[in-house]
């Protein structure tokens, strides 16, 4: 019986170490899975964190550019009158009478924004020519100027083609972006 006794008590000694093997198992686990809902609550919360701070950033752009943007906006919505005077009135300002020639709109596309481009033609001085291209460029609307074209015109002589003051003719194709309709 003794035998038997020890046997029991063996099998009884496994019994409880693989039931305390299995607790201690399950204590870990337990913890295990509690770090992996506190780490992921934390990133979560970091990410919420810094979208909040990317939304308060957006919103304070927002709200600085606020006037740059109105004023932009009001740049670009100019109409095809408001073009056209803005030549004119570079063509006043450098003292030279000017012709608007052939107007061409770009075809719409998605974009709000719309391409016409127009030829000014003008003569004059050599200085007025050049001043009136420098007023073309710096105009205070959304344009460029994508092509001048000069050409010295015949005058009275051999001394008028050595001279700069003789007449001048210039062909400026200018390029306008609106968002008006055209």
């Amino acid at each position: 019986m003794k035998y038997s006794s020890v046997t029991q008590l063996s099998w009884l000694a496994l019994v409880a170490a693989i039931a305390l093997w299995g607790t201690i198992g399950y204590v870990v686990w337990t913890i295990s899975s509690q770090g992996l809902v506190y780490t992921s609550g934390t990133a979560n919360a970091e990410r919420d964190l810094k979208q909040q701070a990317e939304a308060l950033r957006l919103q304070t752009l927002v709200r600085e550019t606020k006037n740059t943007r109105m004023g932009l906006e009001e740049i670009a919505r100019a109409d095809v009158v408001g073009m056209l005077d803005s030549v004119e009135s570079a063509a006043r300002d450098a003292g030279i009478p000017i012709t608007i020639g052939q107007a061409v709109s770009a075809p719409s596309s998605a974009s709000p924004v719309r391409a016409a481009t127009f030829l000014v033609e003008a003569e004059g001085t050599f200085a007025q020519i050049m001043h009136a291209v420098a007023l073309l460029e710096s105009l205070p609307i959304a344009s460029s100027v994508a092509e001048v074209q000069l050409e010295k015109l015949s005058g009275s002589g051999a001394s008028d083609r050595s001279s700069a003051s003789g007449p001048w003719h210039v062909v400026v194709r200018m390029r306008f972006l609106t968002t008006a309709d055209i």
